[in-house]
């Protein structure tokens, strides 16, 4: 089973309200220099496969605001689809094994760990 690049960056991004995923997608796109309030389609190939694999060694600065304060740390982001592998093989939760296999799919197609 692979992590399905499309549903998972979809999931991602459709979440409502000031979210972690919402501040990592905002930050990266500032650092780039990204506006990220176009349809998918329009945003630059190589900044998707940023956010889809990850920024390697590049360390991107991050912000998150709540109810309790602001956080700032400076890290680099390690990417949807490894997050969710990482998460899948991780779990000793079946319950969240099944969560993590909603955005995944069975696939002969192989790059990587990853199907894009």
């Amino acid at each position: 089973m692979m992590v399905d690049g499309v549903k998972a960056f979809g999931a991602s991004v459709m979440k409502r309200g000031d979210t972690m995923a919402k501040m990592y997608f905002e930050s990266i796109a500032k650092h780039y220099g990204v506006d990220i309030k176009v349809p998918i389609k329009k945003l630059p190939r190589w900044f998707l496969e940023k956010i889809l694999y990850g920024t390697g060694d590049e360390e991107i600065n991050f912000e998150y605001t709540s109810s309790v304060g602001t956080r700032k740390f400076t890290a680099p982001f390690e990417g949807v689809l490894p997050t969710l592998d990482r998460r899948h093989s991780e779990t000793k939760s079946q319950g969240m094994r099944t969560f993590y296999e909603m955005y995944m799919t069975w696939s002969s197609f192989k790059k990587g760990n990853f199907i894009y």
